[in-house]
Parts: C-alpha cells; structure tokens; sequence
C-alpha cells in the first residue's frame, strides 16, 4: 500500500518553493519575519493543530511531554505557545525524549517501507549531535521570552523507556499532555503508557502518532488494552486541522 498521498505535480511545486525559499531576496533577518510567505498550508495545518492539544489542556496543571524530538519545530511551536498562552506558568515545561539514533531511524524505515520512502523521510537520520544544534536554538527562543531566567524546556536523549523511568523519579511529576510526535513499536508504546499511568490525570491529553484505518498501525488497540483496567475513560476526538491526526482525552 503506497500511502503517499502527494502527487509528482506537489513534488515538482514544493521543490520550485524550496528554490524561491533559496533566492529570497531580502536578508536572512527579513526572512526570519516572513517565513510563512513559504510555508505550505499542511505546515500551518500542523502548527494550527499543536495550538489545538495545547488549548486543551491550559486548565490543566501538568508538563507537555513529548515522545520523539526529530527537528525540534513542534518543542518549540509548544515552548512559543506557553509563551503566548501562559507566559507566567513556569511549571509548564516541555520536555522532549528521542534516542537520536541514525540506527533506530532505519529501523523504522525497514518496518514502515511505505511510509518512510527515501524522499519523504530520509530526513529522519539528524543523528546524535543535532541536540546541541536544537538545544541552541530553543535557548534562543527562551531568552526571548518572560521568565527567561527559568529553563522550563529539556531533551532527554537516550532509550525512551529508560529516559521515562529516569523521568518518573522527578517529584511531583504530574503529565497534560503526553504527545507522539515520531512512530514507536507497539511494544514501546504499551511499555510508555504503562509507566507513565501513575502520573496521568483526569483530563491528560495523550495524541498518539496515528490511530486511522489509513494506517493500520494497532496503537488505539493497545491503548485501548492499557487503559481497559484502569480507572481512566477514554475520549477520542478527532483533529479539526489534520484529518488523519486523533487525541485522546482521559476523564
């Protein structure tokens, strides 16, 4: 199944923007204030919906953790929006785990072929060093900001499992929003909610990487199991911006 759903006519589009991008002919400075001239309306669609879990969970005490860092864009459209949202609640931090490993990308590669096809994803291999790069650039975005004396962001870099162990040590850890922003195993998956249940509440917003027919992945089955013997119900919405993306609500 070819789940790629652009056609060679986007293809050829999205490469003439990358060229207009390239010769843009005002500053980099200028650039930084008009990058949206560039961006494409499933990019806009994409940060409409981080806007759209964070709302969600403004009246909700709790970290934003999220599961796969990649670039870094969605930890610091979220460091942005606490910004905008919540520029005082310095408690709000968002934390972000990924092992970082070129190898653990090919692995997704090879179990998801059709997803991850060479010129769709091949830009998952940042490798390790990319966090002094993004660590950079998020502290940047911080000092910008109030209470920039106070880091209220962190990337653990590692195992996820064994970083999330490390996590739940911290005190008073209390989770609003749990987001997967990269494909686990289901394995992995079943292990993350497990560990991390203890520390969930009663409106936790958890947004899985994809649970449609489109793609058959099985994580709302396992999500469904963790949860069937907890105290937690499960309410499942649907994006009102990306079609393919659902989050789930614990009440």
């Amino acid at each position: 199944m070819n789940i790629d759903k652009r056609s060679d006519e986007q293809c050829y589009l999205r490469k003439k923007l990358s060229f207009a991008l390239n010769n843009f002919p005002g500053n980099n400075l200028q650039l930084l204030n008009h990058l949206q001239l560039f961006q494409r309306s499933s990019v806009i669609a994409r940060i409409l919906h981080l806007q759209e879990v964070y709302e969600k969970v403004l009246k909700k005490p709790g970290i934003i953790l999220q599961i796969g860092v990649h670039y870094g864009s969605s930890m610091a459209v979220f460091l942005s929006l606490r910004a905008i949202y919540e520029p005082y609640n310095y408690s709000r931090h968002v934390i972000g785990i990924d092992s970082f490993d070129p190898h653990h990308s090919r692995v997704r590669e090879d179990r998801h072929p059709n997803i991850f096809t060479p010129d769709k994803y091949g830009q998952f291999f940042e490798g390790s060093e990319y966090t002094e790069f993004l660590s950079e650039v998020l502290n940047i975005h911080e000092s910008e900001n109030i209470m920039s004396n106070i880091k209220k962001w962190e990337i653990l870099k590692g195992e996820i499992t064994e970083q999330l162990r490390y996590l739940i040590q911290s005190k008073d850890l209390n989770i609003g929003l749990l987001y997967f922003d990269s494909p686990i195993s289901n394995t992995d998956l079943k292990t993350v909610l497990s560990l991390l249940i203890p520390v969930f509440q009663r409106g936790t917003l958890i947004v899985p990487y994809s649970i449609n027919r489109f793609i058959p992945t099985g994580e709302l089955d396992i999500i469904r199991e963790v949860f069937s013997l907890s105290k937690y119900k499960l309410e499942i919405e649907k994006s009102r911006f990306i079609s393919e993306k659902n989050y789930i609500e614990l009440s």
